[in-house]
């Protein structure tokens, strides 16, 4: 475990996994991908662990989006079951899909009113795309400025970057979706960096913290 100290405390939520059928990738990609995400968010803080992994054949996928197939669709009236109900707490919702609305440039979406999330692989999803989409989830909008877009931060429309301010840390951190870890340590810390040499290891983070 990693203690960062008074008023340093670690906040977490629990990413159910969905994988439909025609998601393009497998379960150990996601997991990668969720690791790079969490390397990205341990500057505020935040950490996200795996829950279940759902693999789904197409016979379930049809079912479960009635009819619609690989498919997430964020516009809340067509009422598509894979979106699930508006909430405000329990474990995050991720699908692993084909396509977001049919768009064949949109590589994910993200939502606070449903704890939902969806990443698009054959669309070029990635696991800074996911941190992207998580951030949206925990009620991070697309950064801009006066007279132009932000396009050195992660929440920039086309997600390229991996930067988070203060201010994206402390509102991501007032989120209802995430909880209090024990006494504020991260267990099982090490699973924040990935090994490509290039991502601190958790004791190195210098994390803004809003509590």
């Amino acid at each position: 475990a990693t203690a960062l100290g008074p008023g340093n405390r670690w906040l977490t939520a629990t990413i159910n996994m969905t994988l439909f059928a025609q998601c393009g990738v497998d379960k150990q990609t996601v997991l990668k991908w969720l690791r790079e995400a969490n390397a990205i968010w341990a500057k505020c803080c935040i950490y996200f662990s795996a829950g279940t992994i759902t693999q789904l054949t197409d016979a379930e996928t049809e079912t479960l989006t009635a009819g619609r197939g690989n498919i997430y669709e964020t516009n809340p009236e067509t009422t598509a079951p894979a979106i699930g109900k508006p909430r405000t707490k329990g474990p995050i919702d991720l699908y692993c899909v084909q396509s977001i609305d049919l768009l064949p440039k949109t590589k994910g979406a993200g939502t606070p009113s449903y704890g939902s999330a969806a990443i698009a692989p054959p669309r070029g999803a990635n696991g800074t795309v996911l941190a992207h989409e998580l951030g949206h989830v925990l009620g991070l909008l697309h950064t801009s400025t006066i007279g132009g877009w932000l396009f050195d931060n992660l929440m920039a429309p086309n997600t390229e970057h991996t930067v988070l301010d203060q201010e994206q840390c402390a509102r991501a951190r007032r989120s209802n979706w995430l909880l209090p870890t024990v006494n504020g340590t991260l267990l099982h810390a090490q699973e924040i960096s990935i090994d490509d040499g290039g991502i601190p290891e958790p004791e190195e983070v210098e994390p803004l913290i809003y509590n």
